[in-house]
């Protein structure tokens, strides 16, 4: 009987810690997947968007006027941005991938600015209160040569990450989008 007693109370203590263990575990997954929750949706709110608006083409180049939007609550210093041309001559295996070949524009210089009015080339010193982004910013690119109806790609490296915004550069109208879509790929 005493053995008894003591494989009785040792099961029933082996079973009060497991059950222990097991509201433990299922409340710190409840607030781990809530801590999940709030921070996939800060990072998805927090994302900076670029976006065309205009290209105006003047004697030996065109400025392209864009437009950087930051909803986070974090302000975010313009590092750089980076334009690409894309290579037209593509092969049939490339266009069968749909793969892009990208020519990185060396040439070209942007500046952050409020005066939207002056196309003038800027420097650093010139501009250098502009570059940090509260809500949202204007950027020219002052691209030598004329404007091509290729596409263009813009890659802007900041404090909080890069964005690239992919389009083609029209001087005769810019208009609304219909619907604007973010895709978020789940894991």
């Amino acid at each position: 009987m005493n053995q008894d007693f003591y494989t009785i109370a040792i099961s029933v203590i082996s079973l009060s810690v497991a059950i222990f263990a097991l509201y433990l575990n299922y409340r710190n997954h409840n607030i781990s997947r809530k801590s999940y929750l709030v921070n996939r949706e800060l990072i998805r709110n927090g994302s900076l968007h670029l976006d065309f608006v205009k290209a105006t083409q003047l004697e030996d180049r065109y400025v392209v006027h864009l437009v950087i939007f930051n909803p986070s609550e974090i302000g975010l210093l313009l590092h750089s941005l980076t334009v690409f041309e894309i290579v037209e001559n593509r092969s049939w295996i490339n266009e069968l991938l749909n793969k892009c070949e990208w020519r990185e524009l060396s040439d070209a210089k942007w500046w952050p600015t409020k005066n939207l009015d002056d196309l003038n080339i800027k420097t650093r010193s010139d501009e250098y209160k502009n570059v940090y982004v509260e809500s949202n910013r204007d950027i020219y690119v002052s691209i030598p040569g004329f404007m091509p109806r290729s596409k263009h790609k813009f890659e802007i490296m900041t404090n909080l990450g890069e964005y690239a915004h992919i389009g083609s550069v029209d001087s005769i109208r810019s208009y609304f989008s219909h619907c604007f879509q973010q895709f978020w790929h789940e894991k």
